[in-house]
């Protein structure tokens, strides 16, 4: 069973804690996933199970809980159970702990905020319902990277007639024109308004590859 001390003790511990690790640059969204740990400072570590939406689930504690400054207590060994509710939003972490099920904590909510420093490293601090005082508390187990990346466009559909070329920048030879409803993929991402498109029935030119050609697209091509 661990002890919670008074909120002196616990700025106290906040001072002397270590540097924050960076955040990871490459992922801006998570969720939690699976089974867990929270684990507190000074209060029980909870045994966590998230749901699949990563924004609600069930914890579980035999470590008891006790306060020096107030005489709410749960003797160790008995089993407190609550519902989590709350998650990650983007890499800030906001959640609560309702206690259905957990002696004299029974109906209190304790609130959680936090930061996902990087998927190792998930912390911040917490308020007890029970009696407003606070602690700092990390995660253990696993968060997942949800970022959405937008999916390239992959063809194109030409609405207006327009002149195509065997280089691009206004720099090419004209070698045909395409013409409205037309589709063409797109060999690779477009540059300053140019395109290189494919399934051109033209022969070979010098540094263009055979079936392609460069197009002007802004005004004549939609993509998809």
């Amino acid at each position: 069973m661990k002890t919670i001390f008074a909120a002196a003790a616990l700025t106290a511990a906040a001072c002397v804690s270590g540097p924050v690790a960076t955040a990871a640059p490459d992922c801006q969204s998570y969720k939690f996933t699976g089974m867990g740990n929270i684990i507190e400072d000074y209060g029980p570590d909870l045994f966590t199970g998230w749901n699949a939406d990563g924004r609600s689930g069930r914890v579980n504690t035999r470590d008891g809980y006790y306060s020096m400054n107030t005489p709410d207590r749960v003797p160790e060994g008995y089993s407190m159970n609550g519902n989590i509710k709350g998650g990650i939003d983007g890499r800030h972490v906001h959640f609560f702990v309702t206690w259905d099920d957990a002696g004299v904590l029974t109906g209190t909510t304790d609130e959680f905020y936090g930061q996902v420093e990087s998927e190792t490293d998930i912390r911040g601090d917490l308020r007890r319902g029970v009696n407003g005082q606070g602690d700092l508390w990390h995660w253990q187990g696993a968060v997942k990277c949800v970022d959405t990346a937008s999916a390239a466009p992959k063809e194109a559909t030409v609405v207006a007639a327009t002149d195509i070329y065997d280089k691009p920048d206004g720099k090419g030879q004209k070698i045909g024109t395409l013409n409205p409803g037309e589709v063409h993929p797109l060999m690779e991402p477009c540059r300053d308004d140019w395109c290189r498109v494919g399934q051109i029935e033209l022969g070979g030119y010098d540094g263009l590859p055979n079936g392609t050609a460069w197009v002007y697209a802004k005004g004549y091509l939609t993509f998809s």
